[in-house]
């Protein structure tokens, strides 16, 4: 964005949380982050999210999800004396039922809801000027893709169908980049 940035999970630990948000730092001077939004629940997503809380970023999070994160963030911490001294407990959580917007006037992010067997309130993530979605676990972007769609795959197509997107290419939470075409030929679209 123009003034602030948007980042997608923040995995496994506050150490790599401190790590990214010292290296955005560094590229991109005097921009907070504003939003950290989170694809699911799994602790391999969010266990770094103490480290940008304390330095003031709203939550985002699927639709039910909003109450574990709140408990998360009211429990006792002691594994990261380094976090900034704040009542986490009062970060703000917007919770998506379907879609939720940010925009700077410029660019616009958008996260959707995706129905999935992976996990409960799971959001996608769609940079729509230049077409790039960002996913985790229900798919690995990138080559292979299986012979048949499966009940994964298959939830990530229905998604960017009910959200109304175009993406051409999605990045993935654990690595990978790829681009959208062959998944949507996969399942027959």
């Amino acid at each position: 964005m123009q003034d602030f940035l948007v980042v997608m999970d923040a995995p496994v630990s506050d150490w790599q949380s401190n790590w990214t948000i010292n290296a955005v730092k560094a590229k991109y001077p005097g921009k907070p982050i504003r939003y950290l939004v989170f694809t699911h629940h799994h602790m391999d997503h969010t266990g770094g999210l103490r480290a940008y809380v304390a330095q003031g970023a709203t939550l985002v999070v699927g639709k039910g999800a909003g109450d574990h994160f709140r408990k998360v963030l009211a429990a006792p911490y002691t594994r990261n004396p380094d976090l900034a001294v704040r009542d986490l407990s009062k970060t703000p959580i917007i919770e998506v039922a379907d879609k939720y917007v940010i925009s700077d006037g410029k660019r616009e992010f958008s996260a959707h809801i995706v129905e999935n067997p992976h996990a409960a309130s799971t959001l996608i993530g769609y940079v729509a000027d230049v077409r790039v979605a960002f996913v985790t676990d229900i798919w690995n972007p990138g080559p292979p893709l299986p012979e048949k769609i499966n009940s994964p795959l298959a939830a990530v197509v229905n998604a960017v169908k009910q959200a109304g997107i175009s993406p051409t290419r999605f990045a993935g939470g654990h690595a990978g980049v790829g681009d959208y075409a062959p998944l949507a030929a996969l399942a027959g679209n």
